[in-house]
């Protein structure tokens, strides 16, 4: 357990660098915000992009269907975020770090 949590913030942290080095501009507006000390929110913004286009989970825990009113009772449903986080329909530019 303590590795996986090590390995999936040493990833994150990878993209994050990935994605700064991809996109100077922001890497600029972050750096100055950190420099001057001022929170507008920007890394944090940052770090949820990054957890969106690399999260290091592909699919969230399976469940089943509780009732047969949309899916056949305890039929097992998996939930892929990847097809989620890339998604057109949720996301304008789905494929840019922005």
């Amino acid at each position: 357990m303590f590795v996986a949590g090590q390995e999936t913030t040493a990833a994150t942290l990878s993209a994050l660098a990935y994605n700064l080095a991809k996109y100077p501009d922001i890497q600029d507006r972050l750096r100055k915000e950190l420099i001057d000390g001022k929170d507008t929110g920007l890394l944090t913004n940052c770090i949820k992009e990054t957890l969106r286009l690399y999260s290091p989970t592909f699919v969230l825990q399976s469940r089943r269907a509780v009732n047969d009113e949309f899916l056949p009772l305890n039929m097992r449903v998996w939930i892929l975020l990847h097809g989620i986080h890339r998604s057109e329909r949720y996301w304008p530019e789905p494929h840019r770090f922005n």
